[in-house]
C-alpha cells in the first residue's frame, strides 16, 4: 500500500512539473506588459506574493534598502484579526518566516545596521502579537529564534562601536519578554571587553536606582525589576565572585527563595559557615515550614553539624502542622540511622489518631482517615488499615484496592469482597467498553479463590456476572476470554 502511495505521489509530482513547464513556455511567449498584468493579478489575490515583491523593491533601492516598507511588510505579516488556534499557528509562523527570510539577503549585501534595526523591530512586533496565538507547538517561537540568530549575525558584522552595541543589547534584553534571555553569555565575544562593560554599566545604573527589598516587601517587586535583577545575577555569575553574586541577591530579601539561593551560592563556594548563617537568618525572617528549599537546607546543615535536635524540631513542627505520610517519611529517614525510630513513630501515630477521632477538625490540615490509612499501609500494618477502612468514611477506589492488596495474604476472603464490590461498580458505570480494570480484578479474585481451594466459587461468580451484566456485550466477550484461561 505504501509503495502504491509513493508511485502515485511521484506521478503527481511529474504532472506538476509538466504543468509548470507549460506555464513557463506560455510566459516566455508573452510581452512585458502582459507579464506585468499577470503578476499584478496574482498579487491582488496572494498577500504573501505581494509582500515578497514589496520586499524586493525595498531591497533594490539605490543608496541602500528602504527600511520603512520592510517594517510595513513585517507589520502586515504579523497582523492578527482574531485569535489564532494551534491549527492556524503553522500558517501564521510560515508567513512571518517568509518575511524574515527576505531580510537576511540584506546582511549578505553588507547592510548589518539595517538588519539589526529590522530584526529588533520584528521581534518587538511578534512579541506583542504572540499572546493572541496558541503556539503550543512552538512555530512562532521558532521564528523568534530565527530572528535572534539573524540579529546575532548582524551584530557580528555591525559598524557600531562596542559601547553602542553593549548599551543597545542591554536595552533590548530589558524590554524583550520571550527573547534575548541572558544575552550577554551569547554576545560577549562579539561585544568584546568594551561592549561587555558598556552593557554592565547600563545594568548597574538601572540596578542602583532600585530600592532594597526586605522580608514582607515581595509585592513591591515587578517584572522590570526582575529582568534587571536577572541581568545583574548573570553578570555576577560570569565574574565567578561569590560575594558579588550575593551582593546582587541581597538587594531583594523579600522571599525565602532569595535566601535559599544565597545559601546555595555559599555552599558551592565551600563556605559552610556563611551558608549556615544565611540559612538561619532566612528562616528567622521567613519561618515558612513548607517553603520550597530553605527549611530543607537548614535541616541538612544542622544534620551535617550534628545539631540533630534543631533539625528534628523543624521536621516535627512541619509534620505537626500537616500530619501525613509526606512529612512523616522524612522524620523516619532522619531518625533511623541515629536512634530509636519507635518513639517518634508512636508519637506521630498518637497525634494522627487523635485528630482522626476528634468530633470536628481541629486545624485546616488535620489528618483524615484516608491519610491515616495510607500511613498505616506504609508502616506495614495492614490489619489496622483494614479496621480504619471499615469505619464508614468514604474512601477512593485506589485506596480500597491498596487496603485489599495488603489483606490478601492473611484474609483473602476479605480481599475478594472488596474486589467484587469495586468490580461491580466499575462494570455498571463503564460506558466506553473498556473493562480492563474490572477484568484485572476478576483475575485477582480467581487467584484468591484458588488459594482458598474454591475454584467452583469462581465459576459461580462468573455466572453471576453473565446474568447481571448481560447487556454489556464487550464485558461478556471479556468473560468468555477469562473462561478459556487456565
Amino acid at each position: 500500500m505504501s509503495l502504491t502511495r509513493y508511485r502515485a505521489g511521484t506521478k503527481a509530482d511529474m504532472n506538476q512539473a509538466a504543468k509548470l513547464n507549460d506555464v513557463r513556455a506560455y510566459l516566455l511567449r508573452q510581452d512585458k506588459e502582459e507579464l506585468v498584468r499577470l503578476v499584478l493579478e496574482a498579487t491582488e489575490r496572494d498577500e504573501v506574493m505581494l509582500n515578497r515583491l514589496l520586499l524586493r523593491i525595498a531591497n533594490a533601492e539605490t543608496g541602500g534598502p528602504n527600511i520603512e516598507p520592510l517594517k510595513a511588510a513585517i507589520d502586515r505579516a504579523a497582523e492578527i484579526s482574531d485569535y489564532i488556534d494551534y491549527r492556524g499557528a503553522w500558517a501564521y509562523a510560515d508567513r512571518l518566516s517568509d518575511v524574515v527570510s527576505s531580510v537576511r539577503p540584506l546582511l549578505e549585501s553588507g547592510y548589518a545596521a539595517e538588519v539589526i534595526d529590522l530584526a529588533e523591530y520584528a521581534i518587538g512586533v511578534i512579541e506583542r502579537q504572540i499572546e493572541y496565538v496558541d503556539d503550543s507547538n512552538g512555530e512562532v517561537g521558532g521564528v523568534l529564534a530565527e530572528l535572534e540568530r539573524l540579529h546575532f549575525d548582524a551584530y557580528s558584522q555591525s559598524p557600531f562601536t562596542p559601547k553602542e552595541l553593549g548599551e543597545r543589547l542591554f536595552d533590548l534584553e530589558l524590554r524583550s519578554e520571550y527573547t534575548f534571555y541572558e544575552a550577554i553569555n551569547i554576545y560577549a565575544d562579539v561585544l568584546g571587553d568594551g561592549g561587555v562593560e558598556a552593557y554592565a554599566a547600563k545594568a548597574r545604573e538601572g540596578w542602583e536606582q532600585l530600592p532594597n527589598l526586605g522580608p514582607g516587601d515581595a509585592k513591591q517587586s515587578s517584572y522590570g525589576r526582575q529582568r534587571v535583577a536577572h541581568i545583574m545575577e548573570t553578570l555576577a555569575r560570569r565574574s565567578g565572585n561569590t560575594e558579588a553574586f550575593v551582593g546582587v541577591l541581597s538587594k531583594d530579601l523579600s522571599t525565602s527563595s532569595r535566601f535559599a539561593t544565597i545559601v546555595e551560592a555559599y555552599q558551592l563556594a565551600g563556605d559552610d559557615d556563611k551558608a549556615r548563617e544565611w540559612a538561619e537568618r532566612g528562616f528567622q525572617f521567613h519561618p515558612d515550614l513548607f517553603a520550597n528549599r530553605l527549611p530543607n537546607q537548614l535541616i541538612s546543615i544542622y544534620r551535617d553539624n550534628d545539631r540533630h535536635s534543631e533539625a528534628l524540631d523543624i521536621l516535627w513542627r512541619r509534620f505537626e502542622a500537616r500530619p501525613g505520610l509526606a512529612y512523616l517519611q522524612p522524620i523516619k529517614d532522619y531518625v533511623e540511622p541515629l536512634q530509636d525510630w519507635r518513639a517518634w513513630h508512636d508519637r506521630a501515630f498518637a497525634l494522627m489518631r487523635k485528630q482522626v477521632d476528634a468530633p470536628a477538625r481541629t486545624q485546616p490540615h488535620a489528618t483524615t482517615r484516608a491519610e491515616l490509612i495510607r500511613v498505616l499501609l506504609w508502616d506495614g500494618d495492614g490489619e489496622a488499615a483494614w479496621t480504619e477502612a471499615n469505619k464508614g468514611d468514604r474512601l477512593s477506589v485506589d485506596l480500597w484496592l491498596s487496603v485489599a492488596e495488603a489483606r490478601e495474604a492473611t484474609h483473602p476472603d476479605d480481599s475478594i469482597g472488596v474486589y467484587r464490590r469495586i468490580m461491580n461498580q466499575l462494570v455498571e458505570n463503564t460506558s466506553n467498553g473498556d473493562y480492563r480494570l474490572p477484568v484485572d480484578l476478576l483475575r485477582k479474585m480467581r487467584r484468591l479463590f484458588r488459594v482458598l481451594g474454591q475454584d467452583h466459587a469462581f465459576e459461580v461468580e462468573v455466572d453471576r456476572l453473565r446474568h447481571e451484566f448481560k447487556r454489556k456485550r464487550n464485558f461478556m466477550k471479556d468473560l468468555d476470554a477469562i473462561a478459556k484461561e487456565r
